[in-house]
């Protein structure tokens, strides 16, 4: 889902609808086309199962751990405009797709010894994304290609209206 998303396209109105809101000319951001293209299974695999034993990750969007970035980072989004003084610190924040501030807690992560980061996908909550710090040992791994006739595959077209293109 994750690596499918930048392939939607945006509906067919979108200027149109944003013009209605606004008096500024609105353009649609960068799309895809709607279309995913057969070469983009070809370099992808599923990992089907992997285990990791003895490791740490952090789950930075508990409330633990909202409540410990929130002093090492508010000041500091503050001064760069990126938050207003007294608003709040929240999941909003880690969840833009600005990654700077993501990649400064990936930074924080690593250099407390923890091995990876657990985090839900922006897509959906029920979507859970793990990413582990190199170097790793992954026991049990299981991968295999993604298939054009996978079925997790054609669900996550469908939940993404997107169309499959298996001749490019």
């Amino acid at each position: 889902m994750e690596t499918l998303a930048h392939f939607r396209k945006a509906p067919a109105n979108l200027a149109e609808q944003l013009a209605a809101i606004s008096d500024d000319k609105a353009e649609p951001g960068p799309t895809m086309g709607g279309t995913v293209p057969a070469s983009w299974l070809s370099i992808r695999r599923m990992g089907c199962t992997a285990a990791v034993h003895d490791q740490k990750f952090a789950d930075i969007y508990s409330s633990e751990w909202l409540a410990y970035l929130r002093p090492r980072f508010e000041v500091e989004l503050i001064a760069g405009g990126v938050i207003r003084a007294g608003s709040d610190f929240d999941l909003s924040l880690i969840m833009r797709k600005d990654y700077s501030l993501t990649q400064r807690i990936a930074t924080l992560v690593y250099s407390l010894g923890y091995d990876g980061i657990f985090y839900l996908s922006r897509y959906g909550s029920d979507l859970r994304n793990w990413a582990i710090f190199e170097p790793f040992d992954l026991a049990d791994q299981t991968s295999s290609g993604i298939q054009s006739d996978d079925p997790d595959f054609w669900e996550a077209l469908r939940r993404f209206d997107l169309q499959f293109d298996p001749h490019h």
